[in-house]
């Protein structure tokens, strides 16, 4: 066979080769109700050969409008996207048309949905509500302003909150809204509270201030609210978040630095970076993270993306992307790493599985399931295909 024939060969297959990808990928575009007449024949074979990214307006399922000057809160319920407002929590389906209501009164509205059940809570009130199903399943009011408030997957939920006299108040209860225990908290600022998934101990995460420098200090408690044990993950220095995985092992975050801890509450390593812009747990394994890194002893490469961290500590993946990270949200093994104009959807395995782009800013996004997500803008609510 001569050198052109060979060339030919190897073009046709190509040629071939391409053929099956672009046909797959109409395939795929139809059975995602994707109007492919709309798209131009250079983006398909584009988005065909380099992975799915399509034009917004033809990824979009739905786009809902809302009032901006009710200043509602979002959340995914069930298979219900839930607007709270001040004067109540209505669920509505992927069209916008209403399922249900419920008329509550509230000052600051947070949502959090866990095991199939929703906590409302009042932040700045002192009120808090467990929806389950279409109906109240229990409420309950504290004696002083709601700072924090969170629901485990089997239902358990703590309060932080003020007191008179105290600095403040943690209180816990059962599924059935059975208060289980308070505790005051005297010593220390509580930033936030969560009862662990094995329910057998409750993490407190604290501020310090009582010295010439605020550093955190993390308290355990068992589920009577007796403390057990406490750490101090590095003096002078205030990590706002935990992160806590289903084993009961957990990491600290703050905007340089990862520390994770064993169920043990044995420190296993720490990572620090140049700037950390945000930190969520994915797949319940790993922690996901958008950074700035810089060479280091470590032997680190200079590097500015999302990383993926397993429990070792070790980077298994990083996926360089464009602007400033603003947020990052997760649902089982796939996240939505923000950065206001352009949502990177990314899997455990730090593969980008698609990418939005928006003209108005993106505020947050939220997961019905690992293939539809809502993104929260300031006047509107888009339903989106990822993949």
């Amino acid at each position: 066979m001569g050198t052109n024939e060979k060339k030919s060969g190897v073009f046709l297959f190509i040629l071939l080769l391409i053929a099956i990808m672009f046909t797959a990928y109409i395939a795929y575009l139809k059975s995602n109700n994707i109007d492919i007449s709309k798209i131009g024949l250079k983006k398909l074979v584009s988005a065909a050969i380099q992975g799915h990214e399509i034009d917004a307006d033809n990824a979009n399922i739905f786009e809902i409008g809302y009032e901006a000057k009710d200043k509602p809160s979002f959340e995914v319920y069930r298979e219900w996207l839930i607007k709270c407002t001040l004067y109540s929590v209505t669920a509505i389906d992927k069209k916008g048309e209403e399922q249900w209501s419920i008329p509550i009164l509230l000052n600051k509205p947070m949502l959090q949905s866990q095991g199939g059940r929703l906590l409302v809570s009042d932040i700045g009130g002192r009120s808090i509500y467990v929806i389950e199903g279409k109906n109240i399943k229990w409420q309950k009011a504290v004696d002083g302003n709601i700072i924090n408030a969170s629901i485990n997957e089997t239902g358990y939920v703590s309060v932080v909150h003020e007191t008179e006299g105290y600095k403040g108040m943690v209180s816990v209860y059962d599924v059935d809204g059975q208060e289980i225990f308070h505790r005051y908290i005297n010593e220390t600022f509580v930033l936030s509270s969560q009862v662990m998934a094995s329910g057998q101990q409750i993490i407190i995460n604290n501020i310090d201030a009582s010295g010439s420098t605020a550093y955190t200090c993390i308290d355990f408690t068992d589920l009577m609210g007796n403390p057990f044990a406490a750490l101090v993950p590095e003096q002078g220095a205030i990590y706002p978040f935990i992160l806590a995985l289903s084993d009961d092992s957990f990491a600290l975050a703050n905007d340089v630095s990862i520390i994770y801890y064993n169920k043990n509450r044995e420190k296993l390593w720490e990572n620090k970076y140049k700037k950390i812009y945000g930190c969520k747990e994915i797949s319940d394994k790993s922690f996901i993270a958008a950074v700035d890194d810089i060479n280091d002893t470590g032997g680190r490469q200079k590097f500015s993306g999302v990383i993926i961290l397993n429990k070792d500590g070790r980077i298994t993946a990083r996926c360089p992307i464009d602007g400033q990270v603003c947020n990052i949200s997760t649902f089982k093994d796939i996240a939505a790493v923000n950065n206001k104009r352009e949502v990177y959807f990314i899997n455990s395995k730090g593969t980008l599985e698609g990418k939005y782009s928006s003209i108005t800013d993106i505020e947050k996004v939220i997961f019905f399931n690992k293939n539809e997500a809502a993104l929260i803008t300031k006047s509107r609510i888009i339903i989106i295909n990822i993949k």
